[in-house]
């Protein structure tokens, strides 16, 4: 045993002095089910099985189970990992699904990557925490430059796993207004979303992110059936939408998007009580609003234009009209500034002293609010 240890040591300090040239020189772990490696990123279950994240001889492996990364941006650790200490493994027994992404880790430097998708056949009880949360049936359009993008292109459905396990989706198909089918092999985790959108460039330039999946086809303007089902057929869930008195009319057209009422729903898609307009000027795709209620005042339905948006800094905010109230609150809803403003204005966000992430900017005219998510790089 002493000489295992000092071995170890000499490794270690050798690493130490030298250190690892490339990320790619720390040996990231590795998965064995019912005692067979497992080299591709997937695997279906046979029944109840026996897991191992099979860890480092000398140092130690960190994991999730709740589809985040153990690496935060940058080199930090993320605080929902879990710890495998240097030469020992983690072994567990499933029939469910899982979605494992793992890492070695030295000092600062990190292994790559190594995410399993572990799926269990779906049954139609495993749906009953697949919700839809969000809908953008009409969205307004934009005039960028000398280019009109049409409200379609902006169109979007939002889904999202309420329940406290990760789920197996593969299959999962829209059949009805328009056109989708959930690729192979897709776990959603718990609390994560899933957002199918018509045009996915058009989606990234107005949210800074690429959607889930593209469907095909458009949703109806005034009223329409939306119909959900499994890889077999069975319905998981349908609903049908309106766009007068009393479903929100201000998802009709003017911006916002239909958004359920509560965070994780449990009602009926079908019930208006179900819905109402969301906070945000475009909606909120792949975002929890929280705290960001609608009813503190009427959406502005102004649309004005900020860009550019991920930014790395400088921001332009134009539409601006006199004595309106400009303010910036981050994802915890602290205050970062409150302004009053007559006109368009260029900001430099960085003199603000805040990190990269993700931000609300809101625009306060006559009692009429427009909100926006912004991403600072």
């Amino acid at each position: 045993m002493r000489i295992h240890k000092i071995i170890i040591c000499l490794i270690l300090s050798v690493f130490t002095s030298e250190g690892f040239s490339q990320v790619s020189d720390i040996v990231p772990p590795s998965y064995l089910i019912s005692n067979v490696s497992i080299d591709e990123n997937f695997y279906h279950l046979k029944g109840k099985e026996k897991v191992e994240i099979t860890g480092n001889p000398i140092i130690p492996v960190y994991y999730t189970f709740d589809g985040t990364d153990p690496k935060l941006e940058g080199k930090g650790l993320n605080p929902t990992a879990y710890k495998i200490a240097a030469g020992e493994n983690y072994v567990f027994e499933t029939e469910k699904t899982h979605i494992i992404k793992a890492r070695a880790k030295f000092g600062t430097k990190w292994s790559p990557l190594r995410e399993l998708k572990i799926l269990a056949t779906p049954t139609q009880a495993s749906f009953t925490n697949f919700k839809v949360t969000e809908l953008a049936y009409h969205p307004n359009g934009e005039i960028i430059g000398t280019d009109t993008i049409g409200g379609k292109d902006y169109e979007f459905i939002e889904f999202k796993n309420i329940g406290p396990d990760a789920l197996n989706i593969s299959g999962v198909r829209i059949d009805s207004a328009v056109e989708f089918v959930v690729p192979d092999n897709t776990v959603l985790a718990a609390g994560d979303y899933f957002v199918v959108a018509d045009k996915p460039s058009k989606f990234f330039d107005r949210y800074g992110q690429d959607p889930s999946g593209n469907f095909t086809g458009n949703f109806s303007n005034s009223s329409e059936l939306v119909w959900v089902e499994d890889a077999d057929g069975n319905e998981i869930l349908s609903f049908t939408y309106f766009d007068t008195d009393p479903w929100p009319e201000e998802a009709d057209g003017d911006g916002p998007s239909l958004t359920s009422v509560e965070v994780n729903p449990t009602g009926d898609p079908n019930n208006v009580a179900y819905w109402k307009t969301s906070s945000f000027t475009h909606g909120s795709p792949f975002f929890e609003e929280g705290n960001f209620s609608s009813t503190d005042s009427k959406v502005n339905t102004i649309n004005y234009l900020i860009f550019p948006n991920p930014t790395s800094g400088h921001l332009n905010v134009e539409g601006i009209q006199k004595d309106s109230q400009i303010s910036l609150t981050d994802i915890s809803g602290r205050n970062i500034f409150n302004k009053m403003a007559d006109h368009n204005l260029t900001l430099d966000l960085k003199s603000y002293h805040i990190t990269s992430g993700l931000y609300f900017l809101s625009i306060e005219k006559d009692g009429m609010r427009s909100l926006h998510k912004l991403v600072l790089r």
